[in-house]
């Protein structure tokens, strides 16, 4: 049976020692309007996470100019092996990239562009044979 809450005002659930857990359970949970989460950790655990933004703001809130604390980015949780990253270095102005073995590389370079004797590894043929 279908129960429905109508409130004209704000309506909040509390636990009552203001510590304890609340727990929505159900096969689906709709939110609509805008969702509000605030704390410091939001933990998702689905297998897939879609979302429609074209753009992922990370670092929002930033007050003054740059990143504090030089990088902001994505981490990928690779299970026994070393996570990777994809990170923005503040200090450096670029995108760089961890494979897993704690060093970032560059992701590009203009160095390959202005490189005026570029060396070849093997024979080149320019006429096709």
């Amino acid at each position: 049976m279908s129960t429905n809450k109508r409130v004209s005002n704000d309506y909040n659930i509390t636990s009552a020692s203001g510590t304890g857990t609340v727990t929505l359970e159900a096969a689906t949970v709709n939110v609509t309007g805008n969702l509000v989460v605030a704390g410091t950790t939001t933990t998702v655990n689905s297998t897939d996470t879609e979302i429609k933004d074209r753009l992922i703001e990370l670092n929002s809130g930033q007050t003054g100019s740059g990143v504090t604390g030089n990088i902001a980015g994505i981490t990928i949780d690779r299970g026994s092996s070393n996570p990777a990253r994809l990170v923005y270095v503040e200090s450096r102005d670029r995108w760089e990239l961890d494979t897993g073995d704690g060093n970032l590389a560059v992701i590009g370079s203009s160095d390959v562009v202005n490189d005026t004797t570029p060396q070849l590894g093997g024979d080149l043929d320019v006429n096709g044979n």
